[in-house]
């Protein structure tokens, strides 16, 4: 089985706090929440929207529900509350992922990021096979370069002028990865 048809399979996760799963439309007004946050969007580099309904027309319908290979919104199990947005992007060719996330601003600094990205990263290599999973970060944006590094990921280094912003503006992009050999060695 391919890594797509393996991603594609893939319906929802879970750590010890979060649910991972599919968007659906019930999670617009939460999604909402998360968006309509310039803190967050200012390291996301998306539109604000603009209503609950903007948001599930664009984010729930047209980005989650339009292709959701490896798309998956973050439920904190307490609450049953969507505080997140978690990608898996996968490159075939070369068995990689690159990870993204978005997390509600009321739940930063709890270790819920680490958390979700430490499952995230035992689903790459322990059910889809990757070789290496990268993630990047704006070099102003310090606090998800911890979360990665608290993952154990490693930094590899500035792409410089690496992100085209939606103004036209390029900016530089820190990047990080863990391989297969590296997440097995510590198991």
């Amino acid at each position: 089985m391919g890594l797509m048809e393996k991603l594609a399979n893939l319906e929802s996760f879970e750590s010890s706090r979060i649910f991972f799963r599919h968007a659906t439309e019930q999670d617009a007004a939460d999604m909402f929440e998360l968006f309509h946050n310039p803190e967050v969007l200012k390291w996301i580099h998306a539109p604000m929207p603009a209503s609950i309904e903007d948001t599930l027309e664009n984010t729930i319908r047209g980005y989650h529900m339009s292709n959701p290979l490896g798309k998956y919104v973050m439920v904190q199990k307490s609450s049953d509350k969507v505080i997140g947005s978690f990608d898996i992007r996968p490159v075939e060719k070369q068995n990689l992922a690159e990870i993204g996330y978005a997390l509600n601003k009321d739940y930063w600094g709890k270790g819920i990021m680490t958390e979700s990205l430490i499952a995230g990263i035992k689903i790459g290599f322990e059910t889809l096979g990757l070789n290496r999973i990268q993630s990047d970060h704006a070099p102003e944006n310090i606090g998800s370069g911890r979360v990665m590094e608290k993952a154990g990921m490693q930094y590899e280094g500035t792409l410089r002028q690496f992100e085209r912003l939606p103004n036209g503006q390029y900016v530089d992009s820190k990047i990080y990865s863990i391989l297969s050999s590296d997440y097995f060695a510590t198991k």
